[in-house]
């Protein structure tokens, strides 16, 4: 993502592809926002340095939980938690966000 305030959206049409990385998100209040359309529930897992966002099957810490199809990749950036990663997320979001 570029310098300022970025933002991008992933609908349901985008989904499963597992290419998308996005590199140099920031996290935080003021930072930039991420918004996900027409997915009920996403797992939201830390690999190493980077975030992923994997279709969820909606219940959070079962054997299935992070397994579900790679939607997209923050390259270098980890740290979201349920407490905080409302701050990045876009107003229009329909996802619903579990952590391991």
């Amino acid at each position: 993502m570029g310098v300022g305030r970025d933002r991008f959206t992933y609908t349901t049409s985008q989904a499963a592809s597992g290419i998308d990385t996005v590199q140099n998100f920031e996290r935080g209040v003021n930072n930039d926002l991420f918004t996900f359309q027409g997915i009920a529930a996403i797992d939201v897992v830390t690999v190493g340095s980077d975030t992923q966002f994997r279709l969820s099957n909606g219940i959070q810490n079962n054997a299935g939980f992070g397994t579900g199809d790679l939607l997209v990749t923050l390259q270098g950036t980890t740290g979201f938690t349920a407490d905080t990663i409302a701050a990045n997320v876009r107003f229009d979001n329909t996802a619903q966000f579990l952590f391991g």
